[in-house]
């Protein structure tokens, strides 16, 4: 799960996972055009993606994922709304 699209309608393209995550916080989080709670998604959705990618004593229920799953669906909700008044 990416925010990219966001970046790239402000004309800024950050190339690393940590700069995603300081630019989206800078830049949309700190002025209040999205809430907190949107960040703290982004943070665990990229340390999960982590952990199943790296970790090989990390599992995933059907449960968490599908917890995962529901919150990266509201989190792409809250960007596009947050795109289409832009």
């Amino acid at each position: 799960m990416q925010p990219k699209p966001v970046f790239w309608s402000r004309n800024q393209s950050p190339s690393t996972h940590k700069g995603v995550f300081a630019l989206f916080h800078r830049e949309l989080v700190a002025p209040g055009f999205i809430e907190a709670d949107y960040a703290k998604i982004l943070k665990e959705e990229r340390e999960e993606r982590w952990l199943g990618d790296y970790s090989v004593e990390e599992e995933f229920d059907y449960e968490r994922a599908d917890f995962r799953l529901k919150e990266a669906q509201q989190f792409i909700k809250r960007i596009q709304v947050y795109l289409s008044h832009r």
